[in-house]
């Protein structure tokens, strides 16, 4: 059969969404071209790819083990890498339960080696993702050499990733330069991965080492022209937990110019509060309060008020977004932040994080406050969390500033979700 027949043969199949038999062509055909074609018509399946039974997934992971053809092999990988990107740990574990039976008279880990020199970027990316389970010397330099070197953004990801994960000090310089990161591979290599995936990976990675020298990498790329870039990074920095990183994400919180690295860096101010210990929690959150009401030129409560609203958004982040709502309301005409918190208290199920949203609206102006309260003491019945909470506010902004936190002390610390696994307050706060 001709390469033109075959083709239109197996391109016949998949129009009539006859998978399965693709499937067999692709995994038990003895001809070794017919195999590849197969696994490559079906990866071009947008069906197929969306609706493969755990069944063909089987068939096909097995064939990676069994097919004698590296070619196909890769082939069969990248089919199953598009169904799932998970595809690639299920083959490592499954190699490491079994080290004798790999695909090659090299058992595990060493078909990692043979993988890595591949010219098959499926068979090096397979490699890299063992290298990072393995964790070893070896490994480790294996992985440095991909960094370093690998030009497929595929495979490039998983490399950076992994480093990041084994959390090694010499990963740190080649990591970092992946933050200038351009993409002169051409049009030569299809992948999934772009430009700012290989930064933001490089970003995360870097936060994964946590090392001073990683730190100070992300200190660069947070004030990095690139304003992706410095929006991720300024996201993800105070991860680090670590007092100087208050000083980064509160001054980017005063840039009026852009309305997403400001919000970027309101989701960094967060991140030191979940980041933080016990003991240095409090001083951060009083370092945080001080430097946005005292030196920022802009109201951020804005940024704050968009963290509690978005769906997406953790209940521990949400939780400390309501919290420092109340502790830098602003006495402009800004209502946002009281009618994101009120829309807390009318839709939020979790009990905890509405008595943080209520303690804080305590803290606003009561002439505004007393009308959003007032509607919702009219919609919901007595008893109900709504009208209790509503009540709470009601009650407190009635009485003096000072009497109000008072009141309000136990809801008005926020701190890591552990403490919120019992529902008892923080014993700090009393």
């Amino acid at each position: 059969m001709s390469s033109t027949d075959l083709s239109d043969r197996l391109y016949r199949l998949s129009d009539e969404q006859k998978y399965q038999r693709l499937v067999n062509l692709a995994t038990s055909h003895t001809n070794e071209r017919v195999r590849y074609g197969a696994s490559g018509v079906l990866s071009e399946s947008s069906h197929f790819l969306q609706e493969a039974t755990t069944d063909q997934r089987k068939l096909l992971l097995d064939s990676i083990f069994s097919d004698p053809s590296d070619r196909v092999r890769a082939n069969t990988i990248r089919l199953l890498y598009e169904i799932d990107k998970s595809i690639l740990d299920a083959i490592v574990v499954r190699l490491a339960a079994n080290p004798q039976s790999t695909p090659t008279e090299d058992p595990y880990p060493l078909i990692l080696n043979q993988w890595h020199a591949s010219e098959r970027a499926e068979l090096r990316l397979l490699a890299v993702a063992g290298f990072g389970q393995v964790n070893s010397h070896t490994s480790a330099q294996k992985l440095l050499t991909a960094i370093r070197k690998e030009t497929h953004l595929d495979v490039l990801y998983r490399a950076i990733k992994e480093g990041g994960k084994m959390g090694h000090e010499m990963f740190v310089s080649p990591i970092q330069g992946y933050l200038r990161f351009t993409d002169e591979s051409g049009s030569s290599h299809i992948s999934q991965r772009s430009e700012m995936d290989i930064k933001k990976i490089s970003v995360t990675s870097l936060v994964n080492i946590g090392t001073d020298a990683a730190y100070e990498a992300l200190v660069t790329a947070s004030r990095s022209s690139d304003e992706q870039l410095k929006q991720y990074a300024l996201n993800q920095i105070g991860k680090f937990g670590a007092e100087k990183t208050v000083e980064i994400v509160t001054e980017e919180l005063d840039q009026t110019n852009n309305a997403d690295v400001r919000k970027n860096a309101a989701e960094g101010v967060l991140s030191t509060f979940i980041e933080s210990g016990s003991e240095d929690g409090h001083s951060i959150r009083e370092q945080t309060i001080s430097k946005i009401t005292e030196t920022s030129s802009v109201d951020a409560t804005s940024q704050f008020s968009d963290i509690v609203s978005e769906s997406q958004t953790s209940v521990v982040e949400k939780k400390n977004a309501a919290w420092l709502l109340g502790q830098i309301a602003s006495e402009s005409d800004n209502k946002k932040p009281i009618d994101t918190l009120c829309d807390v208290l009318r839709k939020e199920s979790d009990t905890s994080l509405s008595k943080i949203a209520a303690a804080s609206l305590t803290n606003y102006d009561s002439n505004t406050v007393r009308n959003y309260i007032a509607e919702i003491l009219s919609k919901f019945d007595e008893g109900t969390q709504e009208h209790q909470l509503a009540r709470f506010v009601h009650e407190n902004i009635e009485t003096t500033a000072e009497q109000a936190k008072k009141n309000a002390v136990e809801y008005t610390y926020v701190q890591k979700p552990s403490d919120y696994s019992t529902g008892e307050t923080n014993p700090e706060a009393e």
